[in-house]
This record gives C-alpha cells, structure tokens and sequence, in this order.
C-alpha cells in the first residue's frame, strides 16, 4: 500500500452522534493504549519532537512515551496536586508545571510539535454554560499559540462537526485536517512533512 492510499485509509469517517461519556469510561484503557500506539507510529523522532502532555495528572502518559523512548517530554496541569504526584512518580528530567490553559498568560508554555489532550477540553467545557464559550475560546487559542503541529484530543463528548467549529473553520481548512479513531481525534498541520499510518 502506498503512502497515498495509506492516508487516505486514515481519515476515518467520524459518526455524527455524540460519544457519551460513559462510552470513554467503558473503553477508556483501550483508547489510551491506541493514543500511544498513534503517537509511535505517527511520530518516529523520538529525541528532538517536543511533546507536550495536556492535564497530565499523574503523568501516566509520560511514563509510557519514556518506556518507548521519547525524551522531549512535558507535562501540565492547572491542578498543583497533580503536578506534585507527576513529579514524585516520575524520577526523570521531565518538567512539570502548573498551568490553567484558559488563563491569559500562557507564555511560560513555550513552543511544543506536538500536544496531547486525553480529556482536558471535555473537563473544561464541564463548566457553566455561561462561561463555556469563553473558556473553549482561550483553550483553543493557547493551542494555536503553543503546538506547532500536532494536537492528539481525546473526546467523547463531541462531534467531528463541532470540533471543527472549536477550532476555527478557516484555520482548520487551510492548516489541518481531522482523524479519528473511536474517541482519538487528531489536528494534524498540513504543512509539517509526516506520514499518516493510521489503520481502519
């Protein structure tokens, strides 16, 4: 199979009713076992790819991309808790830090290639209603602002068509297109070289 045929095997149709949230809960370990597989096969520079792990908690994504062999690895986390048992767990040079995405000063982020979000922007749109719009704005900017490349998200709580609408048609029809894998969506800038291996 060539690399065309390849990517175009990869751009799955998403079916257009909503994902539950006990449909994540129920196949939630199966999913992040998929989101590492993806990011291996997706992502074969494990050295000088800047990764960077959104809501990490207690890092468990990084202990896996570290048992792999990834090294350009971050964590974050709004929640100060979380942030202190990542770094107890994890007895590696991995920096952790606290940081709310929404917040307006995001500047201490940096610059990453790649970002994974395995559940924090469902747990962010959790929020009032009234306050929904604003914080889905800020997080969507401060990805625009700090991944460069590749933003692997987790959702089971929203459609193809509406995470569209989250990130900005105009930006996502000129600079991105969408996979999806069960509940893996991923962002994917067309302008960075990298072969797609996803599998039906």
């Amino acid at each position: 199979m060539n690399s065309a045929t390849k990517e175009k095997s990869g751009r799955m149709k998403l079916n257009e009713s909503r994902c539950l949230c006990e449909d994540f809960f129920r196949f939630g370990k199966g999913i992040l076992g998929k989101l590492i597989e993806t990011v291996c096969e997706i992502v074969p520079d494990k050295q000088s790819t800047s990764i960077l792990d959104i809501g990490t908690g207690n890092g468990h994504v990084i202990q896996r991309l570290l048992r792999r062999g990834y090294t350009n690895l971050a964590g974050i986390d709004y929640s100060e808790k979380s942030i202190e048992l990542a770094r107890a767990q994890i007895s590696s040079n991995v920096p952790f830090e606290v940081v709310d995405l929404t917040a307006s000063d995001t500047s201490k982020l940096g610059q990453f290639d790649i970002g994974i979000d395995k559940g924090t922007l469902d747990a962010i749109l959790l929020c009032s209603s009234d306050e929904r719009k604003a914080k889905r704005e800020a997080y969507v900017e401060t990805i625009h602002r700090h991944i460069n490349n590749l933003l692997f998200l987790v959702s089971c709580n929203w459609t193809r068509n509406e995470l569209i609408q989250f990130f900005e048609p105009s930006k996502i029809e000129k600079n991105f297109h969408l996979l999806r894998i069960k509940f893996l969506f991923i962002l994917q800038n067309l302008h960075w070289n990298v072969k797609s291996k996803l599998r039906r």
